[in-house]
């Protein structure tokens, strides 16, 4: 599958979700597949794959933490372009997130983790 493509459409997707009333029930559908994704090599190395995940990720502090504890599960077993992309993907979602997912991101000692990677 063209991962350039799935990306596209699971940002699109996710575009419309979070502006629905309950978006966070429907993002926590997609929650289980979306940590299978971030495994995914392919689907990592795409810019639209990242955003999606870093967008998806910062629409709760729940959504965060499950990110968090799924990237903290992954980085020891991951290669050198997923653990970029995962530095990327914090980043993103750092970047782009309101002040409170941001205070969130950085009580996880987020970039304290991905430096002992490194």
């Amino acid at each position: 599958m063209d991962m350039k493509i799935l990306s596209a459409v699971l940002w699109e997707f996710c575009k419309v979700v979070r502006n629905l009333s309950s978006n966070i029930n429907g993002l926590n559908l997609i929650v289980p597949n979306l940590k299978k994704l971030m495994k995914c090599p392919m689907f990592l190395e795409v810019d639209t794959g990242k955003l999606t995940i870093a967008d998806i990720f910062t629409c709760s502090q729940q959504l965060f933490l499950k990110f968090h504890q799924a990237v903290k599960q992954n980085l020891p077993k991951a290669n050198k372009v997923e653990a970029e992309a995962y530095g990327e993907i914090y980043f993103m979602a750092w970047i782009n997130s309101n002040s409170s997912i941001r205070e969130v991101i950085e009580e996880q000692k987020t970039f304290n983790v991905q430096q002992s990677y490194n």
